[in-house]
């Protein structure tokens, strides 16, 4: 999964919802944690290696406007 920061990660489970369980490489060091799937913008196919932009559904994409309006509220908590 590549973030919007230009981040890239991998997706450590198969779970569908908001909240993923990650794996991210930061400064040198690997960090193991959740995330928002609103930050997910491209996915990399493993067999190609080519990289997808990540299209959310309306409902998902709704959740998410929420998620960013919560965060901005809360002043990125």
């Amino acid at each position: 999964m590549r973030f919007a920061d230009g981040t890239e990660g991998t997706m450590l489970d198969n779970k569908k919802g908001v909240i993923r369980r990650m794996s991210c490489e930061f400064n040198g060091r690997i960090d193991d944690g959740d995330q928002y799937m609103h930050t997910v913008t491209h996915a990399k196919d493993p067999g190609t290696n080519e990289w997808h932009r990540v299209e959310f559904t309306p409902a998902q994409a709704k959740k998410n406007a929420s998620i960013i309006s919560m965060d901005a509220l809360l002043g990125g908590l």
